[in-house]
């Protein structure tokens, strides 16, 4: 973790993808199982920028850990779940 991310801007990545944390990769063709094909041109500009422009890759790396650390970290997740599961122990709307 803490790394820079090129990533294909579909599926459940956009959950957590955005330009500040990551190098969002389009893509060119989505296949009838749902499959994309990722634009190749623009991962090789993705490729560049990244070696280019070391520190601004790794500045995305970190805020990539944030990001995730603010969502997923155990601790976040358990209080999460704890008010979730108050809420359906007093019959409130989850």
């Amino acid at each position: 973790m803490g790394l820079p991310v090129i990533i294909t801007n579909a599926s459940g990545t956009t959950e957590y993808l955005t330009k500040r944390n990551s190098m969002p990769l389009g893509f060119s063709a989505v296949h009838a199982d749902g499959k994309v094909e990722p634009d190749v041109a623009q991962l090789r500009r993705l490729m560049r920028s990244a070696v280019r422009y070391p520190g601004s890759a790794a500045k995305r790396g970190e805020q990539a850990r944030a990001d995730v650390n603010a969502r997923y970290h155990p601790q976040v997740v358990a209080a999460g779940l704890e008010a979730r599961l108050q809420k359906i122990e007093r019959g409130l709307p989850a």
